[in-house]
């Protein structure tokens, strides 16, 4: 397999970055979530990365960020901003749930496969 005409280029961008101790730290914690279940939402997933996470999440640097993207510095706020991340680069995917209108979250191939090595 050739990976990197898998992955979208950006994919490794979270592990290269000042904040790579928060994304490691969450992409974990996502798995360790997704071991009983491939589809959760996004509400569930910001408490559960809230608990994980909340003392890494303090020390995020923004100097990476080009645009502000979020305007409050709240716990939520910052796994809020770790799940976009996460998404624009590619190792999870959000979809609306299909008999609701809440968000879900799912992993993508890559990243189980990533994650087991």
């Amino acid at each position: 397999m050739e990976l990197f005409k898998q992955v979208p280029s950006n994919f490794f961008s979270v592990l290269a970055s000042p904040n790579k101790e928060i994304y490691f730290q969450a992409l974990l914690t996502l798995y360790q979530a997704f071991q009983t279940d491939w589809s959760i939402s996004k509400n569930e997933l910001v408490i559960f990365l809230i608990d994980q996470l909340d003392d890494l999440m303090m020390s995020y640097d923004f100097n990476e960020i080009e645009e502000v993207e979020m305007t409050e510095r709240t716990s939520s706020g910052y796994a809020y901003l770790v799940l976009r991340k996460l998404k624009d680069t590619g190792w999870i995917e959000i979809e609306m749930g299909s008999s609701d209108f809440n968000e879900y979250i799912s992993i993508t191939d890559m990243f189980i496969l990533l994650i087991q090595c």
